[in-house]
């Protein structure tokens, strides 16, 4: 999988979480996607006793805003695999050790179903 992002991901506080402050352009393979300025996001999921092994900011940021970004955007020809994918390409080329990197893919595999559906009924698919 060969992952292109142009543009850095600037994020600001919103209520719980963040939003973005510009948008991105992201090409997976040759698709070509838009994260655009206000997407909403909480970084990684992570249940509080395990953000110490796992953070929630740092080298995956980058990657967690974009799997947030498929997850609630969920745009044609894509679906959950892909952007459990891409996010398990990103913390790679970002240096993320094995160990953890398939940690949080497997965590999302097993898990990440919950939040894909939820925002599934919100955007009225």
């Amino acid at each position: 999988m060969n992952i292109s992002i142009f543009g850095i991901i600037e994020l600001k506080p919103y209520k719980l979480g963040f939003e973005t402050i510009k948008t991105v352009r992201l090409i997976v393979d040759s698709e070509r996607f838009y994260i655009l300025k206000g997407l909403k996001t909480d970084l990684g999921s992570i249940p509080k006793p395990l953000r110490i092994i796992f953070p929630r900011y740092g080298l995956e940021t980058t990657g967690y805003v974009i799997h947030d970004y498929g997850y609630r955007v969920q745009p044609k020809n894509t679906n959950r695999k892909f952007w459990d994918n891409v996010l398990l390409q990103i913390l790679k080329d970002q240096g993320i050790k094995y160990y953890k990197r398939y940690s949080i893919y497997w965590g999302l595999r097993s898990f990440g179903w919950v939040a894909w559906n939820k925002n599934k009924k919100q955007l009225g698919r």
